[in-house]
């Protein structure tokens, strides 16, 4: 029993990979509202059983620089919204390119751009064979991971032993596949048991520098 006038202290801990399993429904409260949730409301839709765990999650989330506030107290979105970035993405050039797999960070676009993809990434391209798509040397690509892929789509690809490259893909009437660029300088692309091929997703937006 504690005597009168003392007070029990204690720290809520609050680990790394709990984020993971917050963000996603911070990022789902903010398409449905267009603002992030107070912390009372962080108790109700992230199960918390006092305001003192959404505080802490609140710190958590501003250290980590996916969140901040503004002039009047509120919290807003930072990072928060954003996509993984890979610095080294895909090649539009020749057919493979080694990537490291590291991801450079987040990069935080227009939430209204990359809310709607279920799984968004971003990637920055080397090469010259997709101008014709209006994609250079330099730009950004938004991609989601592949569910449904139709003929002419622009599509983010993994060449087994070599690397990623973005292309057209092209499907015939007998089935057979096939991925082009919009450059006549560079051949077609063929699967085959020797150099299977992946389709990581498709291309949604582009981003170039003016």
């Amino acid at each position: 029993m504690l005597a009168c006038g003392h007070m029990l202290t204690y720290t809520v801990y609050m680990p790394q990979s709990s984020l993971s399993e917050y963000i996603p429904k911070l990022r789902s409260f903010y398409k449905s509202n267009h603002r992030l949730p107070t912390q009372r409301e962080m108790c109700q839709l992230l199960g918390f059983s006092s305001r003192n765990q959404a505080y802490r999650l609140v710190s958590r989330l501003t250290e980590e620089g996916f969140i901040s506030k503004d002039e009047v107290g509120r919290i807003v979105p930072r990072t928060l919204l954003g996509v993984p970035f890979i610095e080294q993405g895909v090649q539009a050039g020749p057919n493979t390119l080694a990537l490291d797999e590291e991801l450079a960070g987040y990069v935080s676009l227009d939430e209204m751009m990359i809310l709607d993809l279920k799984e968004p990434l971003m990637f920055v391209v080397t090469g010259d064979s997709m101008e014709g798509e209006g994609i250079y040397d330099g730009s950004m690509i938004i991609g989601e991971r592949a569910r449904s892929i139709k003929d002419g789509d622009v599509v983010i690809i993994e060449i087994q032993g070599g690397g990623r490259s973005v292309k057209y893909y092209r499907k015939d009437s007998k089935g057979k596949v096939r991925f082009e660029s919009t450059s006549p300088r560079y051949k077609p692309i063929y699967p085959s048991e020797d150099e299977p091929i992946s389709i990581l997703g498709t291309v949604k937006w582009v981003i170039n520098k003016k």
